[in-house]
Protein backbone atom coordinates (compact mmCIF):
# COMPACT_ATOMS: atom_id res chain seq x y z
CA UNK A 1 0.00 0.00 0.00
CA UNK A 2 1.20 3.24 -0.62
CA UNK A 3 -0.24 6.86 0.40
CA UNK A 4 0.64 9.67 -2.58
CA UNK A 5 0.37 13.64 -1.58
CA UNK A 6 0.17 16.16 -4.08
CA UNK A 7 1.28 19.19 -4.16
CA UNK A 8 -0.94 20.41 -6.80
CA UNK A 9 1.00 24.26 -6.39
CA UNK A 10 3.99 22.49 -7.14
CA UNK A 11 3.75 20.66 -10.30
CA UNK A 12 5.22 23.44 -12.48
CA UNK A 13 8.41 23.15 -10.37
CA UNK A 14 8.61 19.02 -11.86
CA UNK A 15 11.19 17.74 -13.76
CA UNK A 16 11.44 16.44 -16.97
CA UNK A 17 11.57 12.71 -15.55
CA UNK A 18 8.77 13.58 -13.26
CA UNK A 19 6.69 15.36 -15.97
CA UNK A 20 6.28 11.96 -17.83
CA UNK A 21 4.94 10.00 -14.98
CA UNK A 22 1.04 9.26 -14.70
CA UNK A 23 1.48 10.86 -11.48
CA UNK A 24 2.10 14.38 -13.14
CA UNK A 25 -0.62 14.07 -15.77
CA UNK A 26 -3.24 13.47 -13.32
CA UNK A 27 -2.23 15.92 -11.02
CA UNK A 28 -2.19 18.46 -13.87
CA UNK A 29 -5.67 17.32 -14.54
CA UNK A 30 -7.18 18.13 -11.40
CA UNK A 31 -5.27 21.34 -10.95
CA UNK A 32 -6.68 22.38 -14.51
CA UNK A 33 -7.88 26.33 -14.52
CA UNK A 34 -9.07 26.55 -17.90
CA UNK A 35 -11.22 24.29 -20.13
CA UNK A 36 -8.89 24.09 -23.07
CA UNK A 37 -6.21 22.62 -21.14
CA UNK A 38 -8.69 19.79 -19.40
CA UNK A 39 -9.86 19.31 -22.90
CA UNK A 40 -5.98 18.73 -23.79
CA UNK A 41 -5.57 16.29 -20.84
CA UNK A 42 -8.59 14.60 -22.05
CA UNK A 43 -7.45 13.42 -24.88
CA UNK A 44 -4.58 11.68 -23.37
CA UNK A 45 -6.43 8.23 -22.37
CA UNK A 46 -9.92 6.89 -22.06
CA UNK A 47 -10.05 7.47 -18.08
CA UNK A 48 -9.18 11.28 -18.14
CA UNK A 49 -12.00 12.04 -20.92
CA UNK A 50 -14.57 10.21 -18.84
CA UNK A 51 -13.41 12.65 -16.10
CA UNK A 52 -13.60 15.57 -18.07
CA UNK A 53 -16.65 14.96 -19.11
CA UNK A 54 -18.18 14.07 -15.91
CA UNK A 55 -16.53 17.66 -14.84
CA UNK A 56 -18.04 19.43 -18.16
CA UNK A 57 -21.40 18.09 -16.93
CA UNK A 58 -21.40 19.08 -13.49
CA UNK A 59 -19.65 22.26 -14.14
CA UNK A 60 -22.57 22.66 -17.06
CA UNK A 61 -24.96 25.22 -14.95
CA UNK A 62 -25.66 25.89 -11.33
CA UNK A 63 -29.07 23.73 -11.56
CA UNK A 64 -27.37 21.06 -12.78
CA UNK A 65 -24.57 21.03 -9.96
CA UNK A 66 -27.25 21.08 -7.48
CA UNK A 67 -28.97 18.08 -9.28
CA UNK A 68 -25.84 16.48 -9.43
CA UNK A 69 -25.21 16.82 -5.32
CA UNK A 70 -28.57 16.07 -4.54
CA UNK A 71 -29.13 12.40 -6.61
CA UNK A 72 -25.30 12.12 -4.76
CA UNK A 73 -26.56 12.81 -1.13
CA UNK A 74 -29.57 10.73 -1.97
CA UNK A 75 -28.02 7.74 -2.58
CA UNK A 76 -25.71 7.82 0.19
CA UNK A 77 -28.51 8.16 2.33
CA UNK A 78 -30.55 5.19 0.54
CA UNK A 79 -27.41 2.87 0.92
CA UNK A 80 -27.08 3.61 4.53
CA UNK A 81 -31.08 3.26 5.37
CA UNK A 82 -30.68 0.28 3.17
CA UNK A 83 -27.39 -0.46 5.77
CA UNK A 84 -29.60 0.05 8.74
CA UNK A 85 -32.61 -2.02 7.77
CA UNK A 86 -29.97 -5.11 6.20
CA UNK A 87 -28.69 -5.06 10.32
CA UNK A 88 -32.36 -4.21 11.51
CA UNK A 89 -33.34 -7.49 9.44
CA UNK A 90 -30.53 -9.65 10.48
CA UNK A 91 -31.34 -9.16 14.65
CA UNK A 92 -34.89 -9.59 13.90
CA UNK A 93 -33.82 -12.43 12.52
CA UNK A 94 -31.36 -14.10 15.02
CA UNK A 95 -34.15 -13.22 17.40
CA UNK A 96 -36.81 -15.13 15.96
CA UNK A 97 -34.23 -17.93 15.69
CA UNK A 98 -33.64 -17.59 19.30
CA UNK A 99 -37.60 -17.73 20.54
CA UNK A 100 -38.15 -20.55 18.33
CA UNK A 101 -35.35 -22.45 19.26
CA UNK A 102 -36.70 -22.00 23.01
CA UNK A 103 -40.34 -22.79 21.93
CA UNK A 104 -38.63 -26.05 20.52
CA UNK A 105 -36.60 -26.69 23.50
CA UNK A 106 -39.42 -26.35 26.39
CA UNK A 107 -41.67 -28.53 23.67
CA UNK A 108 -38.95 -30.92 23.97
CA UNK A 109 -38.88 -30.95 27.26
CA UNK A 110 -42.72 -31.25 28.13
CA UNK A 111 -42.97 -34.18 25.33
CA UNK A 112 -39.77 -36.14 27.69
CA UNK A 113 -41.45 -35.39 30.93
CA UNK A 114 -44.91 -36.94 29.35
CA UNK A 115 -42.96 -39.96 28.71
CA UNK A 116 -41.26 -40.26 32.02
CA UNK A 117 -37.67 -39.02 31.18
CA UNK A 118 -37.66 -35.24 32.13
CA UNK A 119 -33.76 -36.82 34.15
CA UNK A 120 -32.70 -37.69 30.76
CA UNK A 121 -33.60 -33.99 29.40
CA UNK A 122 -31.11 -32.32 31.48
CA UNK A 123 -28.34 -34.54 30.62
CA UNK A 124 -28.82 -33.27 26.65
CA UNK A 125 -27.31 -29.84 27.96
CA UNK A 126 -24.31 -30.06 26.93
CA UNK A 127 -24.86 -32.92 24.05
CA UNK A 128 -25.87 -30.96 20.76
CA UNK A 129 -25.41 -33.82 19.29
CA UNK A 130 -27.96 -35.79 21.26
CA UNK A 131 -30.21 -33.16 21.62
CA UNK A 132 -30.46 -33.18 17.89
CA UNK A 133 -31.14 -37.09 18.14
CA UNK A 134 -34.09 -36.52 20.61
CA UNK A 135 -35.50 -33.77 18.42
CA UNK A 136 -35.66 -36.30 15.66
CA UNK A 137 -36.95 -38.97 17.97
CA UNK A 138 -39.86 -36.85 18.82
CA UNK A 139 -40.35 -35.20 15.48
CA UNK A 140 -39.41 -31.53 16.17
Amino acid sequence: MSLRVLYLEKIKQADEEERQTEVYHWARLISAKEWEELMEMGMQDEYKQEVVKEMERINADRALRYQYITREIEQMDKNSMQEDWLEQGIQQGIQIGKQQEQQRLFELLDRMRAAGEEEQFWLLKDNQEQLEKKYREYQL
